[in-house]
């Protein structure tokens, strides 16, 4: 075994471990601070990290981690403010590590073959291959994240869709569901910063991610017809997909998998609404638990234990970008509100919405995390700064309508960033910059995916 190999191993190995730990304090000592031994555990758990990121990640992390103690120590802060800097976005851990688990009983069970059935059927109808695309990156995006694109792309690249419209399917898909799943990143840290149960905030983040998912594919579909749908489908066609029948097998097993999908977000609801458990840590054990409970209903359980082993082998090591940038962010991010400069951010946004309309004001709020983002500084920096440092109340916003705001700045942020993830992920499938199916394919959606938040928000205010 390479030393690579055994490097990504010992990793996967890790990051389980603490996921597990830290999984395991949050579900039975809620209301107490992290302890040493976990908190020292994801310290050497990063190192272990850092030898395999991105180079991009890597120098972001270090420059927020060394600028984070530069900050702290300068300030002259005590131990309990670095403790809490390093430990405010741990509960992600978990999150990262376990919620794409349920993409193995998506696999194993024959879902995608499926839709790679359906696909071929409808292989003469390039618009409902389009929309077919895009709403399964938003449905099984909302559980499996960033991993439902490397899935879709090999099924989907067959048909007669050009790149960049397989693109432009996957980021507004993807896009859309980022805003409302409690399964991302976006919407967790909104809930965490804010203390909101999602059963108040879900409803009004879903019915704007719906609200994006319609207007982005109707653009995109209006545009193409409009231009004579020239750019929409590639010129040549793949001679295995054509001629194949409907299946009804095949459809019932694609609704079988929307519905299973819908009971995992229903039953969110109901544990939520009846533990008073935080969702991060709610959607970490439906991703172990329910992983584990669908793999035995498919007739698998004697092999849960190969696919779990694979999984913490092959696929954790995977999540070293996502875990290295957000312990590092978060730890930058509660230090800087410890400084003066959290000071005058309070101050220029009080001063906005006192002199200024409350548009203009969730207008800035929006672009201050885009425009940041697009040049590299990550939006949990800028997120976690408006969440801990802006009170909404003061600024003539409820609770509710700040938390969209928040979650829908994170996602349009993410959009726009050509150092993103999910820009980077398409740019590495689709073989193309990332900057391109990113802001440069989708700007249209993105501006007006940004006016529909400005409106809703205030809609809601």
């Amino acid at each position: 075994m390479s030393k690579s190999n055994s490097l990504a191993k010992i990793q996967g190995f890790f990051i389980f471990i603490i996921a597990i730990a830290i999984l395991l304090h949050q579900l039975f000592n809620r209301n107490n601070s992290i302890p040493d031994i976990i908190l020292y555990g994801c310290i050497v758990m990063v190192l272990f990290l850092f030898p395999t990121i991105k180079r991009s990640t890597f120098l972001i992390s270090l420059i927020m981690l060394v600028a984070g103690h530069i900050l702290l120590f300068y300030y002259d802060m005590n131990m309990d403010i670095w403790k809490s800097a390093l430990s405010i976005n741990l509960g992600l851990v978990s999150l990262f590590a376990f919620v794409p688990m349920l993409i193995i009983p998506i696999s194993v069970g024959g879902y995608l073959y499926s839709i790679e059935m359906e696909l071929k059927r409808l292989h003469s109808k390039p618009n409902s291959v389009y929309i077919l695309l895009s709403f399964l990156t938003f449905l099984l995006g909302s559980v499996v994240n960033l991993a439902v694109i490397r899935v879709l792309y090999p099924l989907f690249k067959q048909s007669r869709l050009s790149v960049k419209r397989l693109g432009k399917a996957m980021y507004i898909g993807f896009i859309s569901t980022n805003i409302w799943s409690p399964y991302f990143a976006s919407v967790a840290i909104i809930l965490h910063f804010l203390d909101l149960p999602y059963t108040k905030l879900g409803p009004f983040l879903l019915t704007l991610a719906i609200t994006h998912f319609v207007f982005g594919n109707i653009v995109i579909l209006f545009i193409a017809k409009k231009n004579n749908i020239e750019e929409l489908f590639s010129v040549e066609l793949v001679d295995d997909v054509i001629g194949l029948k409907g299946n009804n097998g095949n459809r019932k097993k694609m609704i079988q998998l929307i519905v299973i999908m819908s009971i995992i977000f229903a039953l969110l609801f109901i544990i939520e609404k009846i533990t008073g458990q935080k969702m991060t840590v709610l959607v970490s054990v439906i991703g172990i638990v329910g992983s584990v409970v669908w793999l035995y209903s498919l007739g698998e359980k004697k092999v849960i234990e190969n696919h779990m082993l694979k999984y913490i082998i092959y696929s954790l090591p995977k999540i070293s970008n996502e875990l290295s940038l957000f312990i590092c962010a978060g730890f930058f991010g509660i230090v800087v509100m410890n400084t003066p400069f959290n000071l005058i951010i309070n101050n220029f946004v009080n001063e906005v919405a006192y002199k200024g309309s409350l548009i203009l004001l969730i207008g800035i709020i929006i672009l201050l995390p885009v425009s940041l983002a697009f040049i590299g500084v990550h939006q949990i920096v800028t997120v976690t700064l408006l969440a801990t440092s802006i009170s909404p109340e003061t600024i003539g916003l409820s609770s509710i309508a700040y938390g969209v705001l928040l979650a829908a700045a994170w996602c349009h942020a993410s959009g726009a960033s050509p150092f993103s993830p999910l820009n980077m992920t398409l740019g590495s499938v689709l073989n193309k910059n990332s900057f391109k199916v990113g802001i440069g394919s989708n700007y249209l959606f993105l501006i007006g995916s940004i006016l529909i938040t400005i409106s809703f928000v205030n809609m809601i205010k």
